[in-house]
């Protein structure tokens, strides 16, 4: 059985991998002028990072100085690729669907986990083996491949469109699902999921963190069952469990640093809960030892990378949020999830109204129902009123959200239910998923642009969480449903059964509207929808951009790169012509992984914030050194950066003025020649 269970995780594995692998072959391309996004940066550093001999690696967009980035996962791939040989603008195409099939194997893990778990415990009725493959694959489904309700309001728009209007259904917007909130909201939001990023194909820190987010969850998924449950292998399973948890943790915080403080507070409460949970020995002394333990995987996080913190700079801080989400923007983007958290609550409700537990635990003062129903009703409508005046809907919801979650838990183990333990574990992170949404409702991180990477980290964090939890819930309700509805009467288990499988089969449809209608549109986002392959430098070779109504032939640069990497060893400095951002100025850099004056001057200003008036200080050398005419000062910029190489290209000569490039023929043996 264990065999079969490992030949098929392989498999789905392989199966994840083959299916992103075609969609990237169908759009390779690592540049788009408009919806390119970050690969040219991400592709910078991830050549830089193969080049890099020593670490820090050099930062190829701030000749002289090293990446101030967490860039453990550029380093990931970097090391896949010396240890294959395979040349980065293919490995950067295979390395997108392995961290899509890493993801879809992480989710399916944790998920099928706690279920088989709970099939092994005594008192269990089993449910047959297929159902905890269904619920995996479900969560796997749910963290890795459905999206957001907007592909349900897409489609919905353009069958009115059809019918209503006699205008075409129109092209399906993969974009804006990304995009939840209102464009004048102040905000700046980015609201994306998993599918979308891995779509998109930004080799990014918050995609490359997913897999390893879910490793992270289920290690310490393994540490609170571990100490719940009778010993087993003793202190030395405890101590490796810890120590993989500490690697694990201190891995994510130098691959996407946004999701350290969301995985130490899962990995914190796990060993907490786990202990106090655990009966053994008195409260405080339990506390105490899963305080320690928690406190070693943070200390122990910090110094397996001391090496990067030591040269990592970063000032971190919050500042009060005052932008607020409307809580149906809110629900539109978790609304699969909270349509099924909702059953969750429901059924539970119902199991706790029919034993009449409600009534154990009340207060006397509580058994009256008239007085009960009035408290009701005040409570409801001072924190109605409340909302009201404040305006935090959305904040108000995911607290309460939380809070109802913990209670129905309580109520379980109360009972004792044979899953209290695993419940406990989809609990917490269900209340975690709702109170990452509460974050941005009232801080946003420093240097923030407005609150946008605040809501786009965090929300990111938060699918990944409500997607495990959501798998686990609705298996329960399958799992334990009959012994919550009688057995004759109009809500029966039968009908409700029935009802519930047919609302999740059009729930999972709507999450696959996305998935499915979104994935030729971006497919055929690209210079040439005819270019395929899996080199993501193929589409220069017949491309032709304009830029201030000039045409530049790609392939040009495309050659003068290939000479550059043929011919060129070690990581010598180069200058290359400056264009706005996400044009197609630093080409060379990216392309080539060659260290540049200068890049991208905003992300550098964010990346070093200390030396912001640098940047632009070097923009402007840059700038001066092709426009202007003045050939000392540009002897002078080659001496300070110790540039080796100038590039000089169509886009220098149309971005620049003729006097200033012209100026390059006269310094030949001014120390300037060419080679190409």
């Amino acid at each position: 059985t264990r065999w079969r269970m490992v030949f098929g995780m392989e498999a789905l594995f392989l199966t994840a991998f083959l299916v992103f692998l075609v969609i990237r072959i169908a759009n390779p391309d690592l540049w788009h002028p408009w919806r390119g996004g970050e690969k040219p940066m991400d592709f910078a550093y991830l050549n830089a990072v193969t080049r890099s001999t020593v670490m820090p690696p050099y930062d190829p967009w701030f000749a002289g100085g090293y990446l101030n980035y967490y860039y453990f996962g550029q380093f990931m791939t970097a090391t896949m690729i010396r240890l294959t040989g395979i040349i980065p603008s293919v490995a950067y195409n295979l390395a997108v669907p392995m961290f899509f099939a890493m993801t879809v194997g992480g989710a399916f893990t944790v998920v099928h986990g706690l279920v088989e778990r709970v099939q092994l415990r005594p008192g269990m009725v089993r449910t047959g083996a297929a159902s905890a493959v269904i619920a995996g694959l479900t969560g796997a489904l749910f963290v890795a491949v459905i999206g957001n309700m907007d592909g349900l309001f897409q489609v919905v728009s353009g069958t009115n469109r059809v019918l209503f209007e006699g205008h075409p259904f129109g092209e399906f917007d993969f974009w804006r699902s990304s995009r939840m909130y209102a464009s004048d909201s102040g905000g700046n939001e980015i609201t994306e999921f998993p599918f979308f990023s891995f779509l998109f194909a930004d080799l990014h820190a918050h995609m490359i963190a997913i897999p390893f987010v879910l490793l992270t969850l289920g290690l310490a998924v393994a540490a609170f069952l571990r100490t719940t449950s009778a010993p087993r292998g003793g202190s030395a399973t405890t101590i490796a469990g810890l120590f993989a948890l500490g690697l694990s943790v201190g891995a994510l915080r130098i691959i996407n640093a946004w999701d350290f403080p969301t995985a130490m507070g899962l990995v914190g409460i796990a060993l907490v809960a786990g202990e106090i949970l655990s009966r053994r020995g008195r409260v405080r002394v339990r506390v105490a030892r899963g305080v320690g333990m928690a406190v070693f995987v943070a200390v122990l996080s910090l110094v397996l990378f001391a090496p990067f913190h030591e040269r990592y700079e970063v000032e971190a801080g919050l500042n009060q949020n005052d932008i607020l989400s409307p809580l149906w923007r809110y629900m539109t983007i978790y609304g699969i999830f909270l349509l099924g958290l909702t059953a969750y609550l429901a059924v539970e409700i119902q199991r706790i109204v029919r034993s009449g537990e409600i009534v154990d635990v009340a207060p006397h003062w509580m058994r009256n129902a008239p007085l009960t129903a009035a408290l009701v009703v005040v409570v409801f409508t001072v924190l109605l009123g409340a909302i009201v005046v404040t305006g935090q809907a959305t904040l108000a919801f995911t607290l309460l959200g939380a809070g109802l979650v913990l209670v129905m838990w309580l109520f379980a183990l109360r009972r004792r239910d044979v899953d209290r333990m695993e419940l406990g574990i989809a609990t917490a992170i269900t209340a975690i998923a709702l109170g990452l949404g509460a974050v941005p409702e009232l801080f946003s991180v420093k240097d923030d642009i407005v609150r946008q990477n605040t809501v786009f980290k965090f929300y990111l964090q938060a699918w990944v969480l409500f997607g495990i939890a959501s798998a686990y819930l609705l298996w329960r309700i399958w799992a334990f449903g009959e012994t919550t509805f009688p057995i004759e009467g109009f809500i029966r288990w039968k009908r409700v059964r029935a009802v519930g499988i047919g609302a999740f089969v059009l729930l999972l449809a709507i999450g696959l509207i996305y998935p499915v209608m979104a994935t030729p549109v971006r497919v055929n986002d690209q210079f040439n929808p005819d270019n395929s392959g899996v080199d993501g430098t193929n589409f220069m070779t017949d491309a032709v951009y304009f830029d201030r109504s000039y045409s530049l032939v790609l392939g040009h640069d495309l050659k003068a790169i290939r000479w550059l990497e043929e011919n060129v060893e070690g990581s010598p400095v180069i200058v290359e012509g400056l264009s706005d951002l996400y044009r197609w100025g630093n080409r060379v850099s990216v392309y080539t992984g060659l260290p540049t004056v200068i890049g991208w001057d905003w992300h550098q200003r964010q990346q070093r914030p200390e030396f912001a008036e640098e940047v632009t200080r070097r923009r402007f050398d840059v700038d001066g050194f092709y426009g202007n005419s003045n050939m000392p000062n540009a002897i002078e910029l080659l001496r300070e950066y110790d540039v080796k190489y100038v590039y000089i290209g169509e886009m220098e000569r149309n971005y620049y003025s003729a006097k200033g490039i012209s100026k390059f023929d006269d310094m030949v043996g001014y120390g300037l020649n060419p080679v190409y």
